[in-house]
């Protein structure tokens, strides 16, 4: 719906006529997130608009950061790029009721 919201708020492409994305090559999430007034976040890579900054930058995680680090289940080894998204899982498909914490602490155990 706002594909292009970035450039109807600032005049302004959200990213340059070379085609890189976003707005400094930043390795963390929020590097990649603006707020637009009255419409919430923008993600600059690629103009889509959240109501909250937390779920335009896991969307940033989830979708544009190349070297973003990554989350293992210690059960199946699936990898996640958002931490949350490990601790939905453990919860779901383990039966583990643990906070983020928690599930680090037991990263760190043999």
């Amino acid at each position: 719906m706002y594909r292009n919201l970035a450039f109807a708020v600032s005049g302004e492409l959200p990213y340059s006529e070379e085609g890189e994305l976003g707005d400094g090559g930043g390795n963390d999430a929020a590097s990649h997130v603006r707020p637009i007034p009255r419409y919430g976040f923008l993600c600059l890579d690629c103009s889509k608009t959240f109501k909250d900054r937390v779920s335009a930058v896991r969307h940033v995680q989830r979708n544009h950061l190349l070297n973003a680090p990554s989350f293992f289940c210690r059960f199946c080894s699936k990898e996640y790029r958002v931490e949350k998204d490990r601790q939905q899982h453990m919860n779901r498909v383990h039966g583990l009721v643990l906070s983020a914490k928690e599930i680090r602490e037991l990263d760190t155990q043999p």
